[in-house]
């Protein structure tokens, strides 16, 4: 428990000298990692077992926490007595967020076909319901009970095609119509409807000026600002702010891996809200279909789904921060 040695690259992972310090580590380790560590600890002090790779999580002197992972060892005096022991600890964080991000990629995947195939199914049905009702409609006289109600199972209906609509959209169902585009062009479109749509919201945008061309479907990358937007409002009940920006951007491949996408030249569009954000589980589920932090009725969740599934689909990535 009394420090004698500290290494330079502590000192610059973690932050703290030696002096600093001092004898106490209680600020180092995290609250929900103090049984853990200190059982290992014992462990290594009473029964000389060492320990290997222990994973856990650390602060440093900044208050970010790090992931690590914890080797440590006991040395004895020359009459067997233990007298001290070397700590390692060695920074795992990205090896953690790739980890992470590769989960989440194959994760998403996996629901995008279940998806897909689901609202395949699903649009078969509603097509028989459509022409069953339809069908129904043409021997119905319009001022019979009956005619409404056959008239509303065609909106319901309707309203069910839209759904499966933006599942496939979040299952790759395919771009329909492809051609080069500039992109600030489609942004400054989507804007001004939007702007005057919702006057509570200020919308602000910085542009690349030579901004690369890009192949895409134009209505599809309208439907993903669309739900971006949406999305952005709806944290921001008081009205805000919503800031984007274009630029041209070289990804390489340690960045597009994690992603399972390709390096080279991308357009980076950021949108960013001054909502009220979100924690980081629910950070983990917002492109999942269906999932949704509103109450009941005010939308389906499946706008940053079908984003997301949009996005891959033209080779892009969507990611998120808050």
């Amino acid at each position: 428990g009394h420090p004698e040695y500290l290494s330079a690259s502590f000192t610059r992972i973690f932050g703290w000298t030696l002096a600093e310090v001092g004898d106490d580590f209680t600020g180092f380790v995290p609250e929900s990692e103090v049984q853990r560590t200190n059982a290992i600890i014992a462990a290594l002090i009473e029964n000389g077992t060492p320990c290997q790779g222990f994973e856990t999580q650390r602060y440093t002197k900044t208050g970010q926490l790090l992931d690590i992972s914890l080797s440590a060892s006991r040395y004895n005096d020359h009459r067997g007595k233990p007298t001290g022991m070397l700590v390692v600890l060695r920074d795992i964080s990205a090896r953690k967020r790739l980890e992470g991000q590769l989960q989440h990629a194959d994760r998403m995947e996996a629901i995008g076909t279940l998806a897909g195939g689901i609202a395949h199914d699903f649009n078969n049905l509603l097509m028989g319901i459509q022409g069953n009702a339809s069908l129904c409609l043409l021997d119905t006289d319009a001022n019979s009970p009956a005619f409404e109600k056959l008239k509303n199972i065609e909106t319901y209906v309707c309203s069910g095609v839209d759904l499966t609509k933006q599942l496939l959209g979040f299952a790759r169902g395919g771009k329909y119509e492809i051609r080069p585009t500039d992109l600030n062009e489609i942004i400054r479109e989507e804007n001004r409807m939007f702007g005057r749509a919702k006057k509570e919201i200020t919308l602000q945008a910085e542009y690349e000026e030579n901004i690369w061309t890009v192949d895409v479907d134009r209505g599809q990358i309208k439907q993903v600002l669309l739900n971006l937007y949406v999305n952005a409002w709806q944290a921001m009940p008081g009205g805000g702010r919503i800031f984007v920006r274009t630029r041209n951007t070289h990804l390489d491949t340690e960045f597009t891996r994690s992603f399972e996408a390709r390096p080279g030249k991308y357009i980076a569009l950021t949108v960013t809200d001054t909502g009220v954000g979100m924690d980081a589980e629910t950070r983990q589920k917002i492109f999942n279909p269906f999932f949704t932090t509103k109450e009941m009725g005010r939308g389906p969740g499946l706008g940053l789904a079908s984003a997301y599934g949009i996005l891959k689909n033209h080779d892009g990535i969507l990611d998120v921060t808050s």
